[in-house]
This record gives C-alpha cells, sequence and structure tokens, in this order.
C-alpha cells in the first residue's frame, strides 16, 4: 500500500499543475484583453478630445 502513495501523489500533483497551467492560460488571455481594451479606450479618448477641441473651434468662429 505505501508503494501506491507515491503514485496517487504523483498523479494528483500532475492534475493539479494542469489546473494551474489552464488557470494561467485563462489570466493571460484576460490581461490580453484588458490591455487591448485599454488602448482602444485611450484612442477612443483622443478622438473625443479632438471632436471637443474642433466643436470649440467652430464655436469661436461662428
Amino acid at each position: 500500500m505505501t508503494d501506491k502513495a507515491p503514485i496517487k501523489t504523483n498523479k494528483r500533483l500532475q492534475q493539479t499543475q494542469a489546473q494551474v497551467n489552464e488557470v494561467v492560460d485563462i489570466m493571460r488571455v484576460n490581461v490580453d484583453k484588458v490591455l487591448e481594451r485599454d488602448k482602444n479606450l485611450s484612442e477612443l479618448d483622443g478622438r473625443a478630445g479632438k471632436y471637443k477641441m474642433f466643436d470649440l473651434l467652430l464655436l469661436l468662429n461662428s
């Protein structure tokens, strides 16, 4: 019975490592999505600033 204990422990360790790897992969995808959203929001913020400035110039010139 003691001979099987290390095998069970090793299998459990491998299963746990597989789960950890899966979680890490999911986290990487989530971080990539967050970075992409941040980039998109920065671009939108830049565009909004340009439109606001354009509106102000139109208002001043009318």
